[in-house]
């Protein structure tokens, strides 16, 4: 498989060519603002995705779009943002907000009811949208909040606790 990277920030770029470097993984480092595809690039990728990029975006129509713009007819689409209807992602958020240890800039996280508005506003007709439940997510917050807890609530509750996947730094 061919792995292609695009970003605008050249900061970003570095770290993901380090990474890949690191671990001897062959990807071509496309510097490019994705809402402004050139046009060797529309339509030209089996998958497109992205994780925690559009949330940051106060109206992620465009960037949503760049998605579709950039995937062939057939290819999936894939973009991964915070649930909106998370209650331990929105209680982390705000908490980190409140003691200004919220790193990650502008963020709004996005409900289905809007997500699904975007694509069909567009056109976009052949799509599905999936996501995670009222309490899970992949975040920070599992890491460093939920995991200890539930540690703690499994071991009240007599339940052995076995974690299955680990958050990878």
């Amino acid at each position: 498989a061919e792995v292609n990277l695009l970003d605008f920030s050249p900061e970003a770029m570095k770290i993901s060519r380090d990474f890949y470097d690191q671990y001897h993984v062959k990807a071509n480092f496309i510097h490019m603002d994705a809402t402004k595809l050139s046009e060797e690039l529309m339509h030209q990728f089996d998958i497109v995705y992205s994780g925690g990029l559009i949330e940051h975006f106060e109206d992620p129509g465009d960037i949503i779009q760049a998605h579709f713009n950039a995937v062939k007819k057939g290819g999936i689409v894939i973009m991964n943002a915070p649930n909106a209807w998370c209650i331990p992602y929105r209680v982390y958020k705000f908490l980190a907000e409140c003691a200004d240890k919220f790193e990650v800039g502008y963020e709004k996280p996005i409900n289905y009811f809007n997500l699904k508005k975007i694509p069909e506003s567009r056109g976009h007709t052949d799509y599905s949208i999936t996501g995670s439940g009222l309490l899970q997510t992949s975040s920070d917050w599992y890491t460093y909040f939920f995991r200890p807890v539930k540690k703690v609530l499994y071991k009240m509750l007599g339940l052995k606790y076995v974690e299955l996947c680990r958050t990878i730094k």
